[in-house]
């Protein structure tokens, strides 16, 4: 296979594939977990120090390994599902290790055995991330066991690892004990570091970038996980209580704030975008305010997360000050042309969307400051159930549905399977030494999609060879035994810190941690980790060739059902939040749930297109229109959003002329572009939207020229004219927009449907 580097060497170029390695090593918006890191750090050093007194190190390692894959299984949420996890970890890795060294004694039935287990442990994903987790590495362990174990010490090694295990979970629970509403705390902050995140994105509607869309939809679909996340973990915690303590009451504020606040954040740089176009004057002052927000979210983040007093948001309040200041000035001008009143409507529309913003902000500030109870204000006020989007289906029916080659995990779980076995036996039947490493480098590398498998092969390739040299420098420097038991407390700490941050440079971390207790194991020097990075090398090829061939799934197979679902869940949003104008009613719960779902569908179009991306090039056909599919289907959500918070402007006249038959256009285009994706046909009918929407301009200019006659007579009496203008100035303005993504939306979709 040949491999060049591009003219940057960061971009490494495989035959139809680009692979961008800075993407690789990137570290997430995560803090390093020092909590964790020491918590594994007294784990592991506790088995490794009583095998060093008693004489047997290498009893204390296998209890130690305990200790590590019983953490592993720890993937967050409330502390007693971390609890239950890591107890559920603990069981099925010591079964594994009985398992593994039971069936190791004839080589048949070793692989015979092992294609059952794995191929049962990678249906583990059908029952949530903590049941793949789990079955991962009790699947990892099987083949450790079966390796090195044998049957002869199977029971007694299984019950160290129990043992070790168990010590792992009962110091969890001892330091968990300490912060009772830790994860709580995390999930709330978690929620306003993306609101900053997504405010920093939204800078670009002010300065965009050459190479960049407006603003990033992938910010917009994390905090619908992490809102829902929130919800879970809040609702776990919660139910254990009578009562609520203050802090705890903080909490359930700042939860329900960000649901209000991200919808003002939406609405905000929506609006951002219309004025930045219109006032480019206004440009570096937009972007300061913008600036501002952003910084607010992340110390409201950490005040949160923290538990201290946040900062008084100095610099958001005078920015905010300084663009009201040159609001007002304008808006005393008594002599305007139409065009320029209509600006105006604009602006004074977006000073209302970032006073919001700036409110919620601000009282959240008060609350989290002030030690006394506080009541939210109405416009923060949001119920704290949360309506599942789908009913729990039995595990039985969900396994019986799924044992079908037309099932993703199903194969998934055949080809993982099947390379499993197929690299055990190729090394068993060539007497490579310790070959079981090359098994479990394609057990953790394989994927459920290419790109996926790709990246974890980089990811894992790197960190292997990079930890690999250090492990080698390492055992050649460190011969004493006690030294290796310090180097496994330090190394469980570096591993743990950092594994929120990179898998590469959490490999960098195990590497040498394995290698050294591979030493306490009597197992080889330091050629050893050569051995290893070879092994990992040849494993991740294996990966990449057998998920290519073995009962491939291309993501652009998948792509069409998904985005004419994301259609149609914004096409009901549209729907729903339009029938707040034409019937002139107020919000219902019903808008926060189809517009969940509008969310929940974005942000799998959006990982959909991102799989898609990762795929080869000859394997994922007109990739740039699914791309501005999934993009403008997200600005589509987000216009619907604005017009959502915008409807708190609906004046007591009736609806204006035209929009009821507007709505029915776009509605009915919107399900024309559904069906053509499903149908892969040409669209059934021409769009007439620009024409509808003609009339209703024309209803909004005449508004504009009767405000205009009364400004002119007086500029400070509120009269209903002032009302429409309002609520009709920026609606029509918002619909253009939406009318202008919905035939890019059908420009792309033909492009898609003719090249199928």
């Amino acid at each position: 296979m040949s491999l060049r580097l591009g003219a940057s060497m960061h971009v490494l170029r495989l035959p139809g594939l680009d692979l961008d390695l800075r993407k690789e090593l990137r570290l997430t918006r995560t803090a390093p977990a020092i909590e964790s890191g020491l918590r594994g750090a007294v784990a592991m050093a506790v088995p490794i120090a009583v095998g060093l007194a008693a004489g047997a190190p290498a009893l204390g390692s296998v209890a130690a390994l305990g200790c590590w894959f019983t953490l592993l299984a720890d993937i967050g949420g409330t502390y007693s599902q971390k609890a239950r996890s890591m107890w559920a970890g603990n069981l099925a890795v010591s079964t594994a290790i009985l398992m593994g060294g039971l069936a190791a004694r004839i080589p048949v039935v070793t692989w015979l055995v092992t294609f059952a287990w794995v191929l049962a442990g990678g249906l583990g994903s059908l029952f949530g991330p903590t049941a793949a987790q789990i079955s991962l590495l009790a699947s990892v362990m099987f083949l450790i066991s079966s390796g090195v174990i044998g049957p002869v010490n199977s029971w007694f090694q299984a019950g160290l690892c129990l043992a070790g295990g168990a010590w792992a979970t009962l110091l969890s629970l001892g330091v968990w004990s300490i912060h009772p509403n830790r994860p709580v705390r995390e999930a709330v902050s978690r929620l306003y570091i993306t609101l900053s995140t997504l405010l920093q994105d939204g800078a670009a509607a002010v300065e965009p970038a050459v190479d960049e869309t407006p603003w990033r939809s992938q910010s917009l679909g994390e905090f619908t996980q992490q809102l829902e996340t929130a919800r879970q973990v809040w609702a776990a915690v919660r139910t254990k209580r009578n009562g609520l303590s203050e802090s705890e009451r903080q909490l359930l504020i700042a939860q329900e704030n960000a649901q209000q606040s991200v919808r003002s954040v939406v609405a905000y740089i929506e609006t951002l975008g219309v004025i930045a176009r219109d006032l480019p004057d206004l440009r570096a002052t937009l972007l300061q305010l913008t600036t501002a927000f952003a910084t607010t979210a992340g110390e409201l983040a950490a005040s949160i997360l923290k538990r201290q007093r946040p900062a008084a948001p100095v610099t958001m309040e005078a920015a905010l000050a300084n663009l009201n200041d040159v609001f007002n000035e304008r808006r005393t001008a008594t002599v305007m042309e139409r065009d320029e009143y209509r600006t105006l409507a604009s602006f004074a529309k977006f000073m209302r969307h970032a006073s919001l913003l700036a409110g919620q902000f601000r009282r959240l500030a008060e609350v989290l400051g002030r030690p006394e109870r506080i009541r939210l204000d109405t416009a923060t006020m949001f119920p704290g159930a949360s309506v599942p989007l789908t009913r729990r289906t039995n595990a039985g029916q969900i396994l019986r549905a799924n044992l079908t080659l037309r099932s993703v995990p199903f194969r998934h779980a055949l080809r993982v399977a099947f390379l499993t076995v197929a690299t055990q036996a190729a090394g068993s039947l060539l007497g490579w030494q310790r070959s079981y490493w090359i098994p479990i480098t394609v057990l953790i590398i394989m994927k459920a999609d290419y790109g996926g498998t790709i990246s974890r092969a980089i990811q894992r390739t790197i960190g292997t060879t990079l930890g690999g040299l250090i492990a080698a420098i390492l055992a050649v420097g460190v011969q004493s035994v006690a030294l290796q038991g310090v180097l496994i407390a330090i190394l469980a700490f570096v591993a743990f810190t950092v594994r929120p941050l990179n898998y590469a440079i959490f490999t960098i971390a195990l590497t040498p941690l394995f290698m050294v207790m591979a030493n306490l194991l009597d197992e080889g020097d330091w050629r050893v980790s050569l051995l290893r990075i070879g092994y990992t090398v040849l494993g991740g090829m294996i990966c990449l060739a057998g998920g290519y061939i073995l009962l491939p799934d291309w993501e652009r197979t998948r792509l069409p059902a998904q985005v004419a679902k994301t259609i149609r869940a914004n096409l009901t949003y549209f729907q729903k939040v339009m029938g707040l104008y034409i019937s002139r009613s107020g919000a219902s719960a019903e808008i926060d749930q189809v517009h969940r779902a509008a969310e929940v569908e974005d942000a799998n179009a959006s990982a959909a297109a991102q799989r898609l991306l990762a795929e080869p090039r000859h394997q994922r056909g007109d990739a740039e229109s699914w791309i501005t599919l999934v993009v403008y289907l997200r600005g589509l959500t987000n216009s619907t959003t604005t017009l959502a918070e915008h409807a708190r402007e609906i004046s007591d006249g009736s609806a204006l002329p035209g929009l009821s038959e507007l709505t029915a256009a776009i509605a009915g285009a919107l399900e024309d572009l559904a069906q053509t994706i499903e149908n892969k046909q040409k669209c059934s009918t021409l769009f007439q939207l620009d024409k509808e929407f003609a009339r209703l301009r024309a209803e909004v200019e005449r508004l504009h020229l009767a405000r205009l006659q009364e400004r002119s007579a007086d500029a400070d009496t509120v009269t209903p004219t002032v009302s429409a203008v309002r609520e009709n100035t920026f609606l029509s303005i918002e619909l253009d927009q939406i009318i202008t993504k919905v035939n890019v939306l059908r420009d792309a979709t033909e492009r898609v449907a003719g090249s199928g």
